[in-house]
């Protein structure tokens, strides 16, 4: 149902609900100032953590840009309810997408729909980013035969080297999370394309290769039960897919395929590296020489000096873009820090609109 408040919302006139989760709902909206039709989350209940997972997958995901990745727009409150605006995607999930009028796998369909998630996933870890419940229902195919891949409420950012990180709560779905998701061992990359060989499996035998009466125990079965081939199931699973299943479908992490691995073996071309990790990096890992504006630097210092004296100061930095704001206010803090003082810093966002907007900042 469309509550009141939601009728609310200035930008956007919220149509109906396309499905909710365990911690919120998603609405399709008109976005009154473009007129296109986008996707609204909001949560069910505002809790500290649920908020902080709500404004982590915006932050982390709103810089990337791919074809296969579902698009985030805007993130914003209202009335004491939080939201993100994000692209409204319509299709199926990548299994039931991919099966023929008989319900058996299409070959074509589904070497082209894996090819085109790997290529998604490849450019969330490039941009040092772990997605932890990659499952069908998060991968949609659209009628054009597009796939997107969507929910990020779980997504995690690797340590500062790209390695995985220790995880420290169990999350996922368990017939498709990695066996080390559920012992809280060291969870990245390799743990995405471990989901990735369950949905493969999957669509090649329409059986998992895990089960379970509980997710204690199809968890316990990830590590000591072997996974069968797919193709002594269904002998009519091609060798390569077969082989790339198995592999994928390996206890041990590292035993895993890489990104650019999987892609050869689907034909498609490996991803390029590059630092596509979305802007939301503090001021003090901008790295860079500082050169001139000492006349300003002193402007700045002066200040400090009335600060000390016990007066009360504010001092605005102005000027075009690329002029050198960023890096003179950079320094100056760098000075301050190098002689005990406490520096305090915020950005604001255009595609943020939330109480605070300058304190609310960091993931």
């Amino acid at each position: 149902m469309v509550t009141p408040e939601l009728s609310e919302l200035e930008r956007y006139e919220v149509r109906r609900a396309l499905g909710a989760g365990g911690l919120g709902v998603v609405y399709e909206a008109i976005d009154r100032e473009s007129g296109a039709t986008v996707a609204i989350k909001t949560l069910h209940d505002v809790t500290p953590d649920a908020l902080y997972r709500l404004k982590r997958e915006f932050r982390l995901l709103a810089g990337l840009e791919h074809p296969n990745v579902c698009k985030h727009y805007e993130l914003f409150e209202h009335s004491g309810r939080w939201f993100i605006a994000m692209e409204c995607v319509r299709g199926e999930d990548i299994v039931r997408a991919t099966r023929d009028e008989l319900g058996d796998f299409d070959e074509d369909k589904l070497r082209d729909a894996m090819a085109q998630l790997a290529e998604a996933l490849c450019a969330l870890h490039e941009a040092g980013l772990v997605h932890r419940d990659l499952k069908p229902s998060n991968v949609l195919v659209e009628p054009s035969g597009r796939v997107v891949l969507l929910d990020f409420g779980f997504v995690e950012a690797s340590t500062a080297d790209g390695g995985p990180q220790r995880s420290q709560s169990i999350v996922g779905t368990p017939v498709y999370m990695a066996p080390e998701q559920a012992v809280q061992g060291e969870v990245g990359a390799a743990a995405d394309w471990y989901s990735f060989g369950v949905i493969l499996f999957e669509a090649l035998t329409k059986q998992l290769p895990h089960d379970g009466d509980t997710a204690l125990a199809i968890m316990i079965n990830k590590q000591r039960v072997d996974v069968p081939r797919a193709s002594s199931i269904a002998p009519a699973v091609p060798p390569d897919l077969d082989a790339l299943c198995a592999e994928l479908l390996r206890a041990d992490p590292v035993r895993r395929p890489s990104g650019n691995g999987v892609l050869r073996r689907l034909g498609r071309r490996e991803a390029t590296t590059r630092d596509s990790r979305p802007a939301m990096t503090s001021s003090s890992s901008l790295a860079g020489s500082f050169v001139g504006r000492s006349a300003e630097l002193a402007v700045l210092r002066d200040a400090r000096a009335d600060l000390e004296r016990g007066r009360a100061i504010s001092v605005l930095v102005g000027g075009p873009s690329g002029v050198g704001k960023s890096a003179l206010v950079r320094k100056f803090s760098d000075e301050v820090v190098a002689v005990g003082g406490l520096v305090l810093t915020g950005r604001c966002y255009e595609s943020e609109s939330v109480p605070y907007k300058a304190f609310d900042s960091d993931l």
